[in-house]
């Protein structure tokens, strides 16, 4: 791991020894990606961690592994902190991937998507992964009709006519 992206304090192998008392599972080889992710997984699930996996994205040598942390961390940060963690990525294409998913999880939050329905580039810009989300949990009718007829891929739009039907059921009892 002597490719210039921990300092030369060895950082990130501190931060990985500190994880590993944490979350009681062993710091493994620090030069392997699958031994440094197990110990990130396991740190994810624990918010005290937070300010560790924060310094971690920054050192993290693997931009995957890098990303693999940040996103589930942005879906449970207020949307204020999350530019300061994208920041954190060492790579342009990782930082404008995260910018894109920090987008996706802000819509899903938002308070309703009716209004962005009137304008068709809102909705074809939508990724998978937020066409997925929203399919399976929007109360908004309009929503999940625009994508149970224009969904990008059939999953998406079997899981948005399934909620829509279940929503109708619901309002008709």
């Amino acid at each position: 791991m002597d490719d210039g992206r921990r300092d030369e304090d060895g950082r990130l192998v501190d931060i990985l020894d500190e994880l590993a008392s944490r979350t009681g599972l062993r710091a493994g080889d620090a030069d392997n990606e699958h031994d440094r992710w197990r110990l990130y997984k396991a740190a994810l699930g624990q918010a005290e961690n937070f300010g560790l996996l924060f310094e971690v994205i920054w050192f993290e040598p693997d931009q995957n592994v890098a990303l693999s942390v940040l996103m589930p961390v942005l879906e449970r940060l207020p949307e204020a902190e999350r530019p300061r963690w994208i920041a954190q990525l060492r790579w342009e294409y990782s930082r404008e991937f995260a910018w894109r998913y920090a987008r996706d999880v802000a819509l899903l939050e938002s308070a309703a998507l009716t209004p962005l329905l009137a304008d068709d580039d809102v909705q074809e810009s939508w990724s998978d992964w937020l066409q997925v989300r929203l399919a399976e949990s929007s109360a908004e009718p309009a929503v999940l009709r625009r994508l149970g007829e224009r969904g990008r891929t059939k999953r998406i739009r079997g899981y948005a006519s399934r909620r829509l039907a279940a929503l109708d059921r619901v309002a008709a009892d």
